[in-house]
């Protein structure tokens, strides 16, 4: 009933060090589910009270109300409100560098160890190029 309750104040996931149950019926909610486990326990006594817009910790990682939660299939990170705008321009930039060295590699057919991971110098040659496209538009 809590993740219905998610649902109807259109929140984008949920984030536990806990378990989870009923995944089936929580999946047409579209919310994206990230879970220490799985359980089929349920109501009292198991479900512990908990608290809203409080300092957690998850994981063993300190989550303070306010903080971005960036989280996919290859895991959760929480970004400080104060970083989020940098850490968004990173990895904007570094998505776009990853194709371009995805570029690279299949171009020339070399070994990814050429161009990955992305140093500074590989780096720069992708700005180089992003600017010389950006230029001729």
């Amino acid at each position: 009933m809590k993740t219905r309750q998610l649902w109807h104040n259109n929140a984008e996931g949920i984030v536990t060090d806990g378990a989870m149950r009923d995944l089936e019926m929580v999946a047409g909610y579209g919310l994206a589910i990230f879970a220490r486990q799985r359980s089929p326990a349920g109501n009292l006594p198991y479900v512990e009270a908990y608290e809203e817009n409080e300092p957690v910790n998850c994981g063993g990682v300190l989550v303070v109300p306010g903080e971005v939660i960036v989280a996919d299939d290859d895991g959760v990170v929480v970004v400080p409100a104060q970083h989020a705008e940098e850490v968004v321009d990173w990895i904007e930039e570094q998505e776009k560098a990853e194709e371009f060295v995805i570029g690279l590699i299949d171009d020339e057919r070399v070994p990814p160890g050429k161009y990955y991971p992305i140093t500074e110098e590989t780096k720069e040659r992708f700005r180089r190029w992003k600017a010389e496209r950006e230029g001729a538009e």
